[in-house]
């Protein structure tokens, strides 16, 4: 039986949020699913492997707009603010920061956590290694959570991505917005939690969170509502949508730090 989710309220990094530190040139960015393992799913119900997961949070170019009729454009225009990569130590892509992390119990069951940690500096860049230098996020802009089995956009690919759009039950972080960095005034860190998510683009966000949860686009089997989020397979596409994303203006531009 999973834990009631309202005790990530309890996190030190919110606690800290009540007191400001003045004259900083950075805000802290946690965030993450909660203190306790989550029931985090593919699109049957079966388990998350850790070791073949993309767990970033980020936000996209400018004034694009991610929907289910442009999936094919989303990673050319995504920019990742952090990111907790593979944690399988087996592996040469184990994530050597010690703020991110991703665990299950034993590996081999459905429930498990995810927690990530970057700044946003005066600059208006972060200073995460999984973000690129040229990246910028300008106030007010909307951030995502984006996790993905992999980056081939083809129908045995799931991919979920989610955001919040309203307040919800923490401490004056449920909006996903990225705010203004000035060295003058208070700079609350920020917490940004599964609990507040309430916008599911694709894939779905579920479960006694507090926000009702939301179910996007995608195929899925899995008819169950006790999840904290589940991905979604990539739909077979159409054949105009074969026809755009073979044209040259729809190749994928992957940029990487």
């Amino acid at each position: 039986m999973l834990l009631p989710r309202t005790y990530a309220l309890l996190l030190p990094s919110v606690l800290s949020s009540l007191t400001p530190v003045f004259g900083q040139t950075k805000v802290e960015l946690s965030w993450g699913s909660s203190i306790f393992e989550e029931k985090m799913i593919l699109s049957d119900g079966s388990s998350l492997d850790p070791a073949n997961l993309i767990i970033e949070f980020g936000s996209f170019d400018n004034s694009f707009a991610p929907d289910h009729t442009n999936m094919g454009q989303w990673l050319g225009e995504w920019r990742v603010f952090d990111a907790v990569k593979d944690t399988d130590p087996t592996t040469a892509t184990n994530d050597t920061d010690p703020n991110d992390s991703f665990t299950n119990q034993s590996g081999g069951t459905e429930t498990a956590r995810y927690e990530g940690m970057a700044h946003l500096l005066a600059d208006a860049t972060s200073d995460s290694v999984d973000a690129a230098p040229s990246y910028t996020w300008s106030p007010g802009e909307q951030g995502y959570l984006f996790i993905r089995t992999s980056d081939n956009f083809v129908p045995s690919t799931e991919w979920v991505l989610l955001t919040s759009n309203s307040a919800g039950q923490h401490v004056g972080d449920s909006v996903w917005e990225f705010p203004a960095v000035t060295g003058g005034q208070g700079q609350f860190p920020l917490a940004w939690w599964l609990d507040d998510a309430d916008a599911a683009v694709f894939g779905a966000v579920d479960g006694g969170s507090g926000n009702g949860g939301d179910t996007g686009g995608g195929d899925f089997t899995d008819t169950s509502t006790d999840f904290g989020l589940r991905l979604h397979r990539i739909p077979e596409p159409g054949t105009g949508l074969l026809a755009l994303l073979s044209a040259p203006a729809f190749f994928r531009r992957r940029r990487r730090p």
